[in-house]
């Protein structure tokens, strides 16, 4: 009898397989084109404004949210170590607001 997923895009465990799940991707592309729509509706598009504003979604979400769920109570349950969930939350995290900033400096040149 084959083991149930945890969820439909769920992977098998171990290794690049792991990070791809903790991912969601069709949770994290569903909102990212929120994003994607939502500078489509503006009267001009900002091609710099939009990739920073996907890249910081991306990171925020896409990986720091997910891995932080993934490591209160694994839902995915994935082998990814606590450590390795802790540094991909911390990084992206931290990572979020420079992609918005280091915009922000280069428009002001």
């Amino acid at each position: 009898m084959p083991t149930e997923r945890p969820a439909f895009y769920a992977l098998a465990p171990g290794g690049w397989r792991d990070l791809a799940t903790i991912l969601h991707p069709p949770y994290t592309l569903w909102h990212l084109s929120y994003v994607a729509l939502g500078a489509a509706a503006a009267p001009q598009i900002h091609a710099d404004r939009l990739i920073a504003a996907l890249a910081a979604f991306f990171l925020a979400v896409g990986v720091g949210a997910h891995a932080l769920d993934e490591l209160e109570g694994r839902p995915l349950q994935t082998q990814l170590s606590d450590r390795l969930l802790v540094a991909l939350a911390t990084v992206s995290l931290a990572s979020a607001p420079a992609a918005s900033s280091s915009l922000r400096r280069s428009r002001r040149s």
